[in-house]
């Protein structure tokens, strides 16, 4: 047990082996699956964190069709499947796939092969989505992140790295990224942070007011028309009518014959 809690502490490809021979070790001493559990599932952590990325998200065919596009529309097309990049988020998915295209260029430029250029889509992939989408990184610890890439996949040490890239190319991928993914760093932040809620209710207002429901009539609602005042007018004789002022309703007149 006390092994296996040191094991923990373990980061980076260096410590993997130590925490995989620590679980082999508790799972000997039948200690119960809820300790192993945090144990496995750091070692998985770990174990993906340090897979080389050369032909994770392009694979050898898709990047051998990528070198022959004949257009940029074709190039994007494949970039935009092989990263799965969804029409549906709009300017986000135009964004990134111009930064996938424009990767791609530089690989063209450099004329690397097929492995070099598959690590290096993937080592910028993994950039963006570590710093921006995910951990939402300061810049600073952005670069910390793209250093460990890059040496992850520029030494030839077995199996903690893998040199995919020699010192030179990994010095020009350092400069390449200064120029395009830090230039624009701020604005890759904004778009993934930038967010409104909007929030909708449904009102029941119609056009036209609700007819009120039917009222009960019953007789006891009858009055005499001689006992209400406003009607007091039409029932007067035309002599009281005309003796009245002007705008005066003569009272207690009565029904003209």
């Amino acid at each position: 047990r006390r092994q296996l809690e040191e094991a923990l502490g373990a980061k980076g490809a260096e410590g993997i082996e130590c925490l995989r021979v620590a679980l082999e070790v508790a799972e000997d001493a039948c200690l119960d699956v809820e300790e192993l559990e945090p144990g496995w599932r750091l070692l998985r952590q770990l174990e993906a964190e340090s897979m080389p990325l050369a032909f994770t998200d392009v694979p050898r065919d898709d990047m051998e069709s990528l070198q022959t596009a004949s257009s940029k529309d074709e190039a994007v097309q494949i970039l935009m499947r092989c990263m799965k990049i969804a029409l549906q988020d709009g300017f986000r998915s135009a964004i990134l796939a111009e930064f996938h295209y424009h990767n791609f260029l530089f690989c063209q430029k450099k004329k690397w092969c097929a492995e070099k250029a598959s690590t290096f889509l993937s080592l910028m992939r993994a950039l963006h989505t570590r710093a921006i989408v995910e951990e939402q990184l300061g810049e600073d610890d952005a670069r910390s992140a793209l250093e460990d890439l890059i040496r992850r996949h520029s030494q030839q040490l077995p199996p903690f790295t893998l040199g995919a890239l020699s010192a030179e190319e990994a010095i020009a991928v350092k400069d390449y990224a200064k120029k395009s993914f830090f230039r624009h760093y701020k604005m890759h932040a904004f778009v993934h942070s930038h967010r409104q809620d909007i929030s909708v209710c449904v009102a029941d207002a119609p056009a036209a007011p609700r007819v009120p429901d039917r009222a009960e009539l019953h007789k006891a609602h009858e009055v005499d028309p001689l006992e209400v005042p406003e009607l007091a007018d039409l029932f007067a004789s035309p002599e009281d009518a005309a003796a009245a002022p002007d705008g005066e309703i003569p009272a207690g007149g009565c029904i003209a014959r």
